[in-house]
């Protein structure tokens, strides 16, 4: 429950409602030590979040700098935002500002605001965003790059992919590919092998053999 409420900024809120949603209970007290807890022991993490917003508001403030965190970098152009990622994609934050917003805790701010779609309205609004969901763009991106150049290597190698769902990929194997030396071992090594723009990357991977498909 830690792990995925607090990994992108959660407090002890986000907590609260990722553990309602295990059947974890706590009181508040404890959800807010925890917090304290994950944060001391992933200062790489916390230092993230933080070290995008500084980047981020820094290439609003400097339009047509290069501002960096890590191997993530801003640069604003005319109206937009843009954050490239080690891949070389980017992504888009369009009409960028930075302004006062009051955060849940009640402190006064400066934070990126920009424009995007309401999901329900289907209107442009503008919205507030922070270093621990900047985090999960650049993660979510990362990672979709990483299991994308996977599924391309897993068809090269003539597995052929049935459906992809979040982080699986699922391939429909025949008899004729097992007795061909076809297999989970195989796949597995297949998709662990890092990409060129990310050697030193750990990565890992395990899966399934069954008659259908399952969770």
């Amino acid at each position: 429950v830690a792990v995925l409420a607090l990994g992108y900024g959660g407090g002890k809120g986000a907590f609260q409602t990722m553990a309602k949603n295990y059947g974890v209970k706590v009181s508040d007290e404890e959800a807010e030590r925890i917090k304290c807890g994950y944060r001391e022991a992933n200062m790489h993490i916390t230092e993230f979040w933080y070290a995008l917003e500084r980047a981020a508001i820094s290439a609003v403030r400097n339009p047509s700098s290069t501002t960096s965190a890590g191997p993530i970098r801003f640069r604003q152009n005319g109206s937009f935002l843009w954050c490239r990622l080690p891949s070389g994609r980017v992504l888009c934050y369009p009409y960028p500002r930075i302004e006062p917003v009051m955060t849940p805790w009640g402190q006064m701010k400066d934070a990126l605001t920009y424009m995007f779609e309401d999901p329900l309205t289907k209107k442009w609004v503008r919205g507030s965003t922070y270093g621990g969901s900047l985090a999960e763009n650049v993660t979510q991106a990362v990672a979709r790059a990483i299991l994308s150049e996977a599924m391309l290597r897993l068809e090269d190698a003539g597995y052929p992919i049935t459906i992809h769902v979040h982080d699986e990929v699922v391939c429909e194997l025949m008899e004729e590919h097992l007795e061909m030396g076809f297999g989970l071992e195989e796949m597995i090594e297949i998709m662990i092998h890092p990409p060129v723009w990310a050697k030193d990357l750990p990565l890992a991977a395990e899966g399934w053999m069954s008659k259908r498909y399952q969770k």
